[in-house]
């Protein structure tokens, strides 16, 4: 009490719940003293967190009600503006220059300010939930304060890589508003704010990481719909860096210039940008051949080393998302069959034994790890899976029995060469028992399609130049009831893949519940890490900042003093 009487003597007024209720109520009827009362309040306490002995009127002392200080303020000073502005509650566009605007702009300017520097400080997740909950009605006023508007672009696209789902989420709804209703150029400074986002947290990629990185990648997506013709100079643009860096690789003989992380991963963000938006009467469908020709580029330089063999396969996985989500033929049959040929595959007699590798999460694997059992049977296990999937994506194509003689001479050449010696000279090879079962299964589904469209061209009577006619052809097929033998073989391939993951997830939590069971009660208990301030991912805009300055933390919001 004394506090309080010391305070109230020295001019500052102490914030309740019940004053902030009184204020509410006098923001939903639109009149505007309770409305400047609870922006500068809101303002204050953002103050206060900034700099404990700045000069304020008002001071939050609980927490708490500091909480609904800030959501009320969000929420129903929308209600106040909208209220003297005249402007119906749907109302999304921005705010027209008039003499009621000219009343409200120092009000609207502490409310941006203040929301900019409460999401700057702010680490809870629960708390970040509702306030950008409510930021979207405050969209539309941020129109006109420009310099704001860029400052609350740079810290929700650092909340893209936030660990819970929901912010994310959110935080990326706030943004595509953001980019709809702003005057130009923000959408610009939009899609290469999300573009730059995404290059700068793509260069490591673990599974810690994954799911914050394909996020984003999905998020320039949505983004880069907007509006095709601003779309189409950004993604040309960035298209063409990505083309010098291959061209810098080719001429350099350097395949770590494109077989890293951050060209893979936005080479991937291109090539689902113009995959999902080319049928559309957009100017990015115009992009899939330069796609698709630095994806090939980029294949051909992984294969010049085969430490980078995980990378050949990603690169794979892009020409055949290619072909299934914009129906064009890619010959990355080509590359299947030069890996099946690779001495590094079969030719070489393995030395050592590791287990087994995984590709997933990985560029490239180690001389000693290239000799090793596991890495032959990854590759070969890979090449039949990519080999079939090629096929299942062509199986109705008119020309299937021309495209499956290459893999069909390619199997039986790894069939005849298995445990044989190189007429070079050499050691022999293995015989790679099991992956010649699973190729005969291979070979027998491709005969099975390869005839049935043979039965099916031998009652045609029209000519390749007819592409009417072929399109029509290759439709009737895809309509027909069930798989063919080359889709039902790659279904349970993928089937297979998928119960193996699952397994492996599976014992990795049987492992870790394990251990915490079988910990000793007499054992010292390691200390919790301290927070930190930001997440790596969340460093991509955002300045460094003194380290005296406080933060909001998650006990400050729920815990009263």
């Amino acid at each position: 009490e004394e506090e309080e009487e010391e305070e109230e003597q020295e001019g500052i007024t102490l914030v309740t719940r019940e004053l902030i209720e009184e204020w509410i109520e006098g923001m939903k009827k639109g009149r505007t003293t309770p409305t400047k009362k609870m922006i500068v309040a809101f303002r204050d306490s953002i103050k206060n967190f900034e700099d404990a002995d700045a000069e304020v009127v008002f001071k939050v002392k609980n927490q708490r009600d500091f909480l609904m200080l800030v959501i009320g303020c969000l929420k129903y000073s929308i209600v106040s503006f909208n209220t003297q502005l005249k402007r119906d509650a749907d109302d999304k566009t921005v705010p027209k220059i008039n003499k009621a605007w000219k009343k409200l702009s120092t009000q609207v300017n502490f409310l941006t300010r203040s929301i900019i520097g409460c999401l700057y400080y702010l680490e809870d997740a629960e708390t970040l939930k509702y306030i950008l909950k409510y930021l979207e009605d405050v969209i539309p006023f941020f129109g006109r304060f420009k310099g704001y508007s860029k400052r609350l672009l740079k810290i929700l696209l650092s909340m893209l890589g936030n660990t819970d789902e929901i912010v994310q989420v959110r935080s990326f709804m706030v943004i595509h508003k953001m980019a709809t209703i702003l005057p130009y150029p923000f959408l610009d400074l939009t899609l290469k704010g999300i573009y730059y986002t995404l290059f700068a947290n793509a260069s490591k990629y673990n599974e810690t990481f994954a799911k914050q990185i394909e996020f984003l990648k999905n998020c320039a997506v949505e983004l880069y719909g907007v509006d095709f013709k601003s779309s189409y100079q950004h993604a040309y643009l960035y298209i063409r860096k990505l083309a010098m860096s291959l061209r810098e690789s080719i001429k350099s003989s350097k395949p770590s210039l494109v077989c890293n992380w951050r060209f893979i991963h936005c080479l991937d963000a291109f090539v689902k940008m113009v995959s999902t938006h080319h049928d559309k009467e957009s100017a990015l469908g115009d992009l899939i051949y330069p796609v698709t020709r630095i994806t090939l580029g980029a294949v051909k330089q992984s294969l010049l080393k085969s430490e980078y063999m995980p990378c050949t396969f990603k690169f794979i996985d892009l020409l055949h998302s290619i072909t299934k989500q914009c129906n064009i033929y890619v010959p990355s049959i080509l590359f299947l069959v030069e890996l099946l040929e690779k001495s590094s595959v079969i030719g070489r007699k393995p030395s050592t034994k590791y287990p087994k590798l995984n590709f997933n999460m990985r560029t490239m694997v180690r001389d000693d790890e290239i000799v090793c059992l596991s890495f032959q049977n990854e590759c070969l296990r890979l090449i039949q899976l990519k080999l079939a999937e090629f096929l299942a994506l062509n199986s109705n194509s008119i020309s299937f029995p021309e495209i499956s003689y290459l893999v069909q001479r390619a199997i039986k050449k790894f069939k005849n060469d298995c445990g044989k010696v190189p007429q070079i000279g050499g050691e022999k090879i293995p015989k790679h028992t099991q992956h010649n079962m699973e190729f005969k299964k291979l070979l027998s589904a491709l005969r099975t399609q390869q005839a049935y469209i043979l039965e099916k061209r031998s009652s045609i009577s029209f000519a390749p130049k007819d592409i009417t006619e072929v399109d029509q052809f290759t439709k009737d097929l895809k309509e027909q009831k069930g798989m063919n033998s080359v889709e039902k073989y790659f279904v349970s391939m993928h089937k297979k893949v998928e119960n193996v993951s699952k397994i492996k997830n599976a014992k990795k939590e049987a492992k870790s519940q394990a251990k915490k069971r079988k910990r000793p009660k007499n054992e010292i208990q390691p200390k919790a890490a301290a927070p930190s301030k930001k997440k790596k991912i969340q460093k991509s805009f955002e300045k460094s900042t003194a380290s005296s300055t406080k933060k909001i933390t998650v006990d400050s919001f729920f815990n009263d003093e």
